[in-house]
């Protein structure tokens, strides 16, 4: 990851907070202001956070906030980028590091007249320099909308070479007063958070009250990109969730027998070798007077850390280090100080009354035990392959299909992970999330730390996969929404992806149930094997080698936001024989008429053209865009994708299915037995984006810029068609974006579809829009015998 991606993500990642700011002030921190301070400490548990958050009493919940921590003077740059910079020559560092984000947001895109400072000043004799971000409108940069925002960030010297390090965050519309009253705020405890007392002295590592067992790390403003989790579990589960053998009664390393294992499987299923910079381990050493097993992998942009400490009776205290971005040897270091502190008190055996929780921890990614819902809610659609329906919740859904890498990216329409990607597809995954937390920022959703899970990398039943989830809860003009998203690598280049789709979280426990049953029949042969050495592993005796895979398989992931075009054949592939050990083969198939959710044949012959499946792509050796295209006005830029030749437009032809279509939009499925599905669809779609449009309030339209959905006929071929285009304005709520989106939809049998879709970011453009129609003209019929 670049500097300036992590730069632009950190402001990404504060509009997706709903941490909207704007500048109300004159530059520099004004200490002559006289208000009545009102500012109200927030309870740490309920933040989940490790910085001290402050909210303004006379505002409205959230609108704005203060938040401050304390580090080492030489953890600022890590803690301000994410890295390691050194600005040691600098005349003044902090200025200097201040100064560094400044030029590489204005490089990335971001307007310099909005951005303030660094400066620095004295406040009461305490040195400070300080440092905004202010848009007092929305700004577009690059594809991305950004809304009017202020961050005003304060750093302050503080005693024993430490700093501390305060933010300013408001949202709505501008507010002087709350401003005087940070400006007072700041000025009153200046002193104050330059001489911390012992109680407020910085910790490394902070435990989540809401999730013991789960670490943040304080040195980082992005503190996810560092996790250090634990749990006392028996080792025989832990190898059995790792997919891998349990040891012997009688060896003697039982710990280096499973980590040896999983350090095999990982290299064979999770990273590519070209990608692995250093191999450490499996090893016992003593830390804090306590035998510890552990490997330690280096990534180029991956550093992980699997630990094991006995606790007796088969029980260990199992944990986890990832360090998601270049290797740093100062943040591992700050764990092996973690551990060297703790080591002893995590070695204590478990007390019995506590075995059936030991640790009171979440269960850990990659470590999930038996799912506690009900395969068997799900009944699989007769008429729709690899479409499940809950047997409770008929609007809660499950889709099923497969692709090639290549594919997965087109119809996610992101861009495809390079080559040489150690997790090419935690890079898709990371896309989606981003675009989905935009565009749920984007509706006027509040993002909270329950709002995604993932993307991630979990072992289910030894089977790898990747999931990633986000949750929205129900409003008074919105269903509640609960979306997952898995994938499964399924051999020669193909992976399995799974949606679940809900509007209630009571059926996530049955989806994981149905996935910890049935995720190992969609899996590569051998992803569920045994890595096993073929000897037992000898004490303090890594291999030679790192063992080698036969062939790199990423690790399954997910998308989060769509379900595409899949491959005819949605059932799991058939398993290769192998002179390896197999792993126990998969529960009977039950009979055709049988309503289990994996009743797809996994020996089922490829339907005729006739017979179709619902959510297949079209049929191999049968290009997506055949049809010759008159351009017109228009200038092909990808298969399917045409931009306008002014720039101001783009038009997507994509062959798909209702399935995928539903998936891909979050709407629900048209009614059962209804004779027009492409007008449901697209109805489904504009009550969506008129629910957005009612948040704003008093939105003007104009009629002229609006078509309804309906059919048209365009050169004999009959499409559904839907337009809406509105201006950019001024509302009670803040500033609405524009809108001018239309979609026409060809219905070539049942569920097969081909969506067009056309787009303007600027809102109603007359000409470009007549330019589309004209397109649709000339080209309907040769889409539709494509």
């Amino acid at each position: 990851m670049t500097l300036r991606s992590q730069i632009g993500a950190l402001v990404v990642i504060l509009a997706a907070l709903g941490l909207v700011f704007w500048a109300v002030s004159d530059s520099g921190v004004n200490t002559d202001v006289e208000y009545e301070s009102n500012w109200t400490e927030v309870d740490p548990a309920l933040t989940g956070s490790p910085s001290t958050v402050l909210t303004y009493a006379n505002a409205t919940e959230g609108e704005t906030g203060i938040e401050y921590d304390t580090i080492p003077r030489e953890m600022f740059s890590r803690w301000l980028f994410g890295q390691e910079l050194d600005f040691s020559d600098a005349e003044d560092p902090i200025q200097a590091a201040l100064q560094f984000s400044s030029d590489d947001l204005v490089e990335a895109g971001f307007p310099p007249e909005y951005i303030e400072g660094p400066v620095s000043q004295e406040i009461d004799g305490i040195p400070v320099t300080w440092q905004r971000i202010h848009l007092e409108d929305s700004v577009s940069i690059g594809t991305d909308t950004f809304p009017p925002l202020e961050l005003t960030t304060v750093v302050i010297e503080a005693e024993d070479e430490q700093l501390t390090v305060v933010r300013y965050i408001h949202r709505g519309p501008p507010d002087p007063e709350a401003y005087a009253e940070f400006q007072l705020w700041l000025r009153e405890n200046a002193a104050t958070l330059a001489a911390p007392t012992a109680e407020e002295e910085i910790e490394i590592w902070v435990e989540s009250e809401p999730a013991p067992g789960e670490f943040t790390y304080t040195y980082m403003s992005k503190p996810d990109v560092v996790t250090l989790e634990h749990r006392a579990i028996d080792l025989a589960e832990l190898a059995t969730t790792f997919g891998v053998q349990p040891p012997p009664e009688d060896e003697a390393q039982p710990q280096l027998y499973v980590l040896y294992q999983w350090l095999s499987l990982l290299q064979q299923q999770a990273f590519d070798p070209t990608q692995v910079t250093s191999v450490e381990g499996p090893m016992i050493e003593i830390v804090g007077g306590v035998p510890v097993a552990y490997f330690r992998i280096q990534l180029i942009s991956v550093d992980l850390v699997e630990t094991l400490i006995d606790k007796g009776d088969g029980m260990v205290e199992y944990i986890t280090f990832v360090h998601m971005d270049e290797p740093d040897d100062a943040v591992y270091d700050d764990f092996r100080t973690w551990l060297e502190a703790n080591a002893a008190q995590l070695s204590q055996p478990v007390e019995e009354d506590d075995n059936a929780d030991v640790s009171g921890a979440p269960e850990l990614e990659g470590a999930a035990a038996a799912p506690r819902g009900n395969a068997d809610n799900w009944i699989a659609d007769q008429a729709q392959p690899g479409l499940f329906v809950h047997a409770t919740q008929p609007n809660t859904l499950m889709a099923l299909n497969t692709m090639s890498l290549d594919e997965l990216a087109a119809s996610m329409q992101v861009v495809p992970p390079p080559a040489d990607s150690p997790l090419p597809l935690l890079d898709i995954l990371n896309q989606i999330q981003q675009s989905t937390e935009e565009a749920l920022v984007t509706d006027g959703m509040a993002i909270t730390e329950n709002t995604f899970e993932g993307p991630e990398i979990r072992d289910v039943n030894g089977t790898p996969v990747a999931l990633f989830r986000y949750s929205v809860p129900a409003s008074e003009t919105r269903a509640a929404l609960d979306d997952v998203m898995v994938l499964i690598e399924s051999g020669d280049d193909q992976y399995t992806r799974i949606i679940y789709h809900s509007e209630t979280p009571d059926t996530f426990d049955d989806f994981l149930a149905w996935l910890n049953q049935n995720a190992g029949d969609y899996a590569a042969p051998g992803s569920a094997e045994s890595a096993a050495p073929s000897q037992q592993p000898e004490a303090q005796q890594p291999p030679a080698e790192p063992p080698q895979a036969p062939e790199l398989v990423p690790p399954a992931q997910v998308d989060p936001d769509v379900v595409s075009p899949a491959d005819p054949a949605v059932q799991p592939p058939q398993q290769a024989e192998s002179t390896d050990q197999q792993a126990e083969p998969a529960d009977p198939q039950p009979e055709p008429d049988a309503v289990e959710p994996d009743a797809v044949e996994p020996d089922a012959v490829e339907p005729d053209a006739e017979e179709r499946d619902l959510d297949a792509s079209p049929l191999p050796g049968q290009d997506e865009f055949s049809a010759a295209i008159d351009a017109g006005n228009w200038t092909e830029t990808a298969p399917g994708e045409y931009a306008h030749v002014d720039g101001e437009g783009t038009i997507t032809v994509q062959r798909t299915t209702i399935v995928s279509f539903v998936a891909d939009e979050g709407i629900a499925l048209p009614p059962e037995g209804s004779t027009t599905p492409t007008l449901d669809l697209l109805d489904a779609l504009n009550a969506d984006r008129q629910e957005n449009i009612d948040s704003f309030g008093n939105v003007e339209i104009d009629p002229d810029n609006v078509v309804e959905p309906t059919f048209r006929t365009y050169d004999g071929v009959e499409v559904a068609f839907w337009h809406l285009a509105v201006a950019e304005q001024e509302t009670e709520n803040g500033l609405f974006p524009p809108i001018n989106t239309a979609y026409a939809i060809i219905e070539h049998g049942p569920g097969d579809l081909t969506v067009i879709a056309f787009e303007v970011e600027g809102g109603p453009n007359p000409a470009v829009y007549d330019d589309f129609i004209t397109w649709l003209e000339n080209n309907i019929a040769a889409l539709n015998e494509s």
